[in-house]
């Protein structure tokens, strides 16, 4: 029997009330730690995104919390990327934090390093600038950056 160890992906709801939009809620779908679910379960990750895919008209936007990756490799970038788009197809804003498990160097060698070339290369600048939420980011990676939703 197989064992998966780590995090469980837990969708929350956080409610703030929009000073803009008073008594109207704005709600966000919040993914921690991702990295064992695209590792070992990717298809379960992939359920988790479409569900939220799916009831997108729920939610102001998406924020991931870091950790999307478990060892930085390209085949796990190419992978979330490519569910990423799912967002972009439904027009849902997302949002991410690269975590120590995003950072590494080699298999294993989580934040060794503050290596984020892939991120920037499968979430790139360029192409986060065209989304209608950007708001910007401090240097000219994806690294630190925000967005703007209503």
């Amino acid at each position: 029997m197989k064992h998966i160890y780590g995090t469980i992906l837990i969708l929350c709801i956080g409610f703030a009330l929009s000073p803009d939009s008073p008594g109207q809620a704005v709600k966000f779908v919040v993914f921690p730690d991702t990295q064992t679910y695209l590792e070992s379960c990717p298809e379960i990750l992939e359920k988790q995104i479409d569900a939220v895919v799916n009831n997108n008209h729920d939610y102001t936007a998406l924020i991931h919390m870091g950790d999307m990756t478990q060892d930085n490799h390209p085949l796990e970038w190419y992978v979330l990327a490519k569910l990423f788009r799912k967002f972009d197809e439904v027009k849902l804003p997302y949002t991410f934090s690269l975590g120590n498990h995003d950072m590494g160097s080699a298999l294993q060698k989580t934040a060794d390093t503050r290596e984020s070339t892939l991120a920037n290369r499968y979430f790139p600048l360029k192409a986060m600038r065209e989304k209608p939420y950007w708001g910007g980011s401090r240097y000219e990676t994806v690294d630190n950056h925000y967005i703007i939703v209503s």
